[in-house]
């Protein structure tokens, strides 16, 4: 764990770094250049996190959904007998 988060680190300071180069130059090559260095340090940092998710036991956000409550007609139907059931017991 301890590494991943060192290369994170690592991967950071590095995109921050060519940020400043990014701003600091206007020729469009060198531009281009750094714009798919960040973008690929970008994914790099992506991965890693995904890597600390594994390791710390956590699924992928989307996986886990909660239950979804049933309302067709067979619900509506025995609520509709639950309902009338009481009503016979109180008269």
């Amino acid at each position: 764990m301890q590494q991943v988060l060192d290369i994170q680190a690592l991967t950071h300071a590095a995109a921050m770094g060519l940020g400043e180069d990014f701003r600091g130059t206007s020729d469009r090559e060198e531009r281009a250049r750094v714009a798919m260095a960040i973008s690929s340090l970008g994914k790099s940092w992506t991965t890693l996190q995904d890597s600390k998710r594994e390791i710390l036991g956590r699924p992928k956000a989307g996986v886990l959904k909660p239950e979804r409550k049933r309302t067709g007609r067979k619900q509506q139907a025995s609520e509709t007998l639950t309902i009338e059931a009481i009503a016979a017991s109180m008269s």
